[in-house]
């Protein structure tokens, strides 16, 4: 997605395309916010999403300036991660904190929006999350942050499956190298790390937060992209959940009423692992074990 600057020093958002009611003002931007372009209304008006909050609405197009399409990073802070082992494999539990090296697999064709829908239906497949040894569940753990990082991994959308250590952080602040090291300067991340990680970083890795499922389900279809949602657990001594969404399939559709997605098609390992789900989990997220959630997407 188009990311664009305000510079403006302050940009009244609006609820509608329009400056005529004074009271449909829902956010006032500052000078230098970053917002993502979701559609330009008309020549004038732009609707747009703040990369921070996730704020959506209305601005007048003239008062915003390009950016670089292209993730910002935070200066010294990169990825943790490792290279992929051969011991990583679909087919045991060895080397969970690795990306797959066994069997091969591509990674997705970003050529075009449709070779990316095709890709991201070939991955699914391959990952076959319902019949893979390295996600299916045991009598004490499910893998769903396993079976994210992974799909992540070969869309090349960085979730991570291990993050820095605060020392390591103030290390690389400081323009140190940090080695990855598990245990020592890296920590695994479950599925309640992960939302608070995709609230504090994710937009450093060029992810977007939105905030229903009509708007995160076309934007993965239209474009070809990744979308997750991600739960915490009030019980922190339990893992939440998460999901990554994908683009439908002439099989394999979200579910709508009255012609809005209310559940979008999702792809899981869990409790019980699907490769395609979309109704049948309902509205997971709201449940009352959990005491937030996000969605957040990467073109």
């Amino acid at each position: 997605m188009n990311r664009y600057s305000v510079i403006a020093s302050a940009l009244n958002m609006r609820n509608a395309p329009t400056a005529s009611d004074a009271f449909n003002i829902i956010g006032i931007l500052s000078f230098q916010t970053v917002v993502a372009l979701l559609e330009e209304t008309s020549a004038s008006w732009w609707k747009v999403q703040t990369i921070s909050t996730g704020l959506t609405g209305f601005v007048a197009a003239r008062y915003l300036e390009p950016l670089e399409d292209r993730p910002i990073l935070v200066q010294g802070i990169d990825k943790a991660d490792y290279p992929k082992d051969k011991r990583a494999s679909l087919y045991t539990k060895r080397m969970m904190h690795k990306p797959i090296g066994t069997p091969q697999i591509d990674h997705r064709d970003v050529s075009s929006p449709e070779t990316k829908r095709n890709s991201i239906a070939d991955l699914v497949n391959t990952l076959n999350v319902e019949h893979s040894e390295r996600y299916r569940p045991t009598n004490k753990n499910t893998f769903c942050n396993i079976y994210a990082y992974d799909f992540c991994h070969f869309c090349d959308t960085y979730i991570p499956r291990v993050w820095w250590r605060q020392k390591a952080i103030k290390k690389l602040l400081r323009g140190e190298e940090v080695e990855v090291l598990y245990g020592e300067t890296v920590y695994e991340l479950n599925a309640n790390a992960l939302h608070d990680w995709l609230l504090e970083w994710g937009d450093d890795f060029g992810w977007l937060r939105m905030t229903v499922p009509e708007e995160i389900q076309n934007a993965v279809n239209q474009e070809g992209g990744v979308g997750i949602i991600c739960a915490k657990r009030k019980d922190l001594r339990r893992s939440g959940h998460i999901t990554v969404i994908v683009p439908e399939t002439a099989d394999h559709t979200a579910d709508r009423q009255a012609g809005v997605v209310v559940h979008p098609l999702q792809s899981q390992a869990g409790a019980r692992n699907r490769n395609y789900f979309s109704r049948a989990a309902g509205s997971w997220w709201r449940q009352g074990k959990f005491s937030s959630y996000v969605f957040f997407y990467h073109s």
